[in-house]
């Protein structure tokens, strides 16, 4: 059978359109593919980076480390209810000092220092503590630029 030749080019030109349908439906299948790929390691990588951080509704994001949140001893200063969080470009460390001795605890110059949880120093913050009789709560606060809420641990060192 003969197949006329304007016949022959309705075919070969339908034949290259469904080609070209397949070929675009296969590359946007791909690069969507691709795209949910890439973001489900981003999300990955965020969540191993930020295993110790929840993100309130109005962005706020908060630590929620076991760790950083057990009360902590320096030197003769009790510092307890440590809450670390990061507003604003801002990243502030609260909590309470209390002197539980029996004699006035003079002023000092601290350094705070943010761990992983591999141990190793993520960044330091200074403080002051004023001078602190026998039994009295201070509030400590202190803070740094940048995002620091992933911690997992907070260690006091004198200045």
């Amino acid at each position: 059978m003969i197949v006329p030749k304007r016949r022959k080019k309705k075919f070969v030109f339908r034949l290259a359109i469904l080609c070209m349908i397949c070929v675009g439906i296969f590359l946007i299948v791909s690069n969507i593919s691709k795209k949910e790929i890439a973001e489900g390691i981003k999300e990955s990588e965020s969540n191993t980076k930020n295993k110790y951080v929840t993100v309130s509704t109005d962005g706020i994001k908060q630590n929620i480390s076991s760790k950083l949140k057990e009360s902590k001893r320096f030197e003769d200063l009790d510092i307890t209810e440590l809450n670390l969080t990061q507003s604003d470009g801002m990243t502030n460390l609260k909590g309470y000092i209390t002197n539980n001795t029996n004699e006035t605890q003079e002023e000092r110059k601290i350094n705070i220092l943010l761990m992983d949880d591999q141990g190793n120093e993520i960044t330091r913050m200074g403080a002051h503590i004023k001078t602190l009789k026998a039994g009295e709560t201070t509030l400590l606060n202190a803070s740094v630029t940048f995002d620091y809420t992933n911690a997992y641990d907070v260690v006091f060192q004198r200045q």
